[in-house]
């Protein structure tokens, strides 16, 4: 354990000077949430003093439920780095490898039950507290979501863009 966190210290360090270029990253996760389609689009939207900007739009039966924009310190901005790092320590975290065949490509994730978040580091911590009974962490932008399971429905990611 000791080491995951070693090996994420150094890669959010590396990855904190990047923090700017993250800037129109994006996810969008959709799927069936009781009985409607829901959708999430997560954007970064800008940086500046150390804090990135987040855009979140959520939508149920094509109408607009939440849009909320929250401020992320420059050391919890997701990285493809610290997101293929969390998916490659899945197991030290308490998680499980998966493939899933999802719309975005066959996709190496982490299966974690959101009650057993032990461990798991505080950028995904934050975004995981009201998500989902199961997730699959991804190597995808922003909310590094692959997968997302709730009362027996299940969301998928079905677009990204890494800057």
């Amino acid at each position: 354990m000791k080491s995951f966190f070693l090996s994420f210290a150094i890669v959010f360090t590396q990855c904190v000077f990047a923090s700017a270029a993250r800037v129109g990253d994006s996810i969008t996760i959709e799927g069936p949430f009781q009985g409607n389609q829901l959708k999430i689009v997560a954007t970064y939207k800008s940086f500046s003093s150390g804090v990135m900007n987040q855009e979140q739009i959520t939508t149920l039966g094509g109408s607009v439920i939440s849009n909320e924009a929250t401020q992320v310190a420059e050391e919890d901005i997701l990285t493809p780095e610290t997101a293929g790092l969390v998916v490659a320590m899945c197991e030290s975290i308490g998680g499980q490898h998966v493939y899933l065949n999802l719309p975005v490509g066959n996709t190496l994730t982490c299966r974690l039950n959101t009650q057993s978040l032990n461990g798991l580091p505080e950028i995904y911590a934050k975004n995981l507290e009201l998500i989902g009974d199961v997730v699959w962490i991804g190597p995808f932008p922003v909310l590094g979501l692959a997968q997302i399971q709730l009362n027996g429905d299940i969301m998928v990611v079905t677009n990204y863009r890494w800057n």
